[in-house]
């Protein structure tokens, strides 16, 4: 399993290479494309993982806790991106600001009403794993 999923990180960290990562301009067709390349690519690791005839508790944790996050957080990052970037209002800098700003208190929000699992997945914590 791990050798399959080193292969999906690979093939993710090739086509991230096409994005620039460090800048603001990642255009909306870049940020869909991503979208739709980490969809698949997530896709052939759960078929992959639940195609396996016998699953251990343990590999199943490293499923859920290292293997998935680390692709369906870019996916969420994407698709969070396009759709912001999609409703963006075409008006004065002022209402751009201000709709950027309630973006942000969005998302704020989510993280906060998230603090509890967002502190044990950081802190390596292992106590809640067959709970999450």
């Amino acid at each position: 399993m791990k050798s399959f999923f080193d292969k999906t990180m690979q093939s993710v960290h090739e086509a991230l290479q096409s994005v620039d990562m460090d800048g603001y301009d990642i255009s909306m067709q870049d940020a869909l494309k991503m979208v739709e390349f980490l969809r698949n690519q997530l896709l052939g690791l759960r078929a992959f993982f639940i195609e396996k005839e016998t699953i251990e508790i343990q590999e199943e944790i490293t499923f859920f806790k290292e293997m998935k996050p680390q692709i369906l957080s870019l996916l969420l990052y994407f698709n969070r991106r396009h759709s912001i970037e999609l409703k963006r209002p075409n008006r004065s800098n002022d209402i751009q600001r201000e709709y950027y700003l309630k973006e942000q208190y969005s998302l704020t929000c989510f993280f906060e009403q998230n603090i509890d699992f967002y502190q044990y997945y950081r802190s390596n914590s292992t106590h809640l794993d067959e709970y999450y």
